[in-house]
């Protein structure tokens, strides 16, 4: 007979994080770093175990090393030494050119869009300094609402 699993009936009361809040808001525990730096003589253990899987020294000197396990020792080293490229991407139209909205409908509802943002961000009024301009902005917030 199947035992039941060490924590079956613990997961009853979980729920979701709700959103914006993290499930570890204290982050990694502070002493890690100083723990695995001081297990590894600084991450030299690290590097030197790696560097002898792509060489093949060391302990691994007799061993038959797959191409692909030592390509990613080498990447892995590659990385740390001189960092992970920058992913760029870019985006072009048609031959190299700009990007065309050809859809009309959405083209001009994008176009309204920009022009009505842009006269509200002109239409945004000063602070008031006085009680006739404190109504003046009262009267624009209104017509704005």
């Amino acid at each position: 007979m199947a035992t039941p699993a060490e924590n079956s009936g613990r997961t009853a009361n979980l729920r979701n994080f709700p959103k914006g809040r993290s499930g570890n808001p204290g982050g990694r525990p502070k002493g890690l770093g100083k723990l695995v730096s001081a297990r590894t003589s600084g991450g030299a253990d690290i590097v030197n175990f790696m560097a002898d899987i792509f060489h093949r020294t060391g302990q691994f000197e007799s061993a038959n090393i797959p191409l692909p396990t030592r390509m990613e020792a080498g990447s892995w080293l590659a990385d740390r030494l001189w960092g992970k490229p920058k992913q760029i991407q870019e985006h072009q139209g048609r031959d190299g050119g700009a990007i065309q909205i050809e859809n009309t409908d959405a083209r001009e509802r994008l176009l309204f869009e920009v022009e009505e943002r842009r006269a509200r961000i002109q239409e945004v009024p000063r602070l008031p300094v006085s009680e006739d301009e404190h109504a003046e902005v009262a009267e624009v917030r209104q017509k704005l609402a």
